[in-house]
């Protein structure tokens, strides 16, 4: 996919509803990436509400994340490097662990109450 194949007018929708973000170098080959997924759901008939439900999801949760994370931070006892470092290894590795595992097991218990 080339960025040169992506239209002004989807690109800025794509912004709009938060499906994209752009960085301020621009876009990397991930949003590259996720346009052709965008694409490639539009052929197959995704419903795009599975993105934007995404898109609230995630805000939300980055606003309870920066919330908690702050009010941890503001403590005065929170001045060495480990508190950051458990608070982004949270957000990092075990929020992504814990979506993935339980699309999975979601998916998994669906499967089987249709056997």
């Amino acid at each position: 996919m080339e960025l040169s194949e992506l239209s002004i007018k989807e690109l800025e929708e794509y912004l709009k509803r938060g499906w994209l973000l752009k960085q301020g170098r621009g876009f990397s080959t991930q949003e590259l990436k996720l346009v052709q997924l965008f694409k490639d759901a539009l052929s197959v008939g995704l419903d795009n509400r599975l993105f934007d439900a995404y898109v609230k999801s995630a805000r939300t949760l980055a606003k309870n994340e920066y919330e908690i994370g702050a009010i941890m931070l503001e403590k005065k006892e929170c001045e060495n490097s480990e508190h950051y470092k458990v608070l982004f290894d949270s957000i990092l590795i075990l929020k992504p662990y814990l979506f993935n595992m339980h699309t999975i097991k979601e998916h998994q218990q669906q499967m089987e109450k249709k056997k």
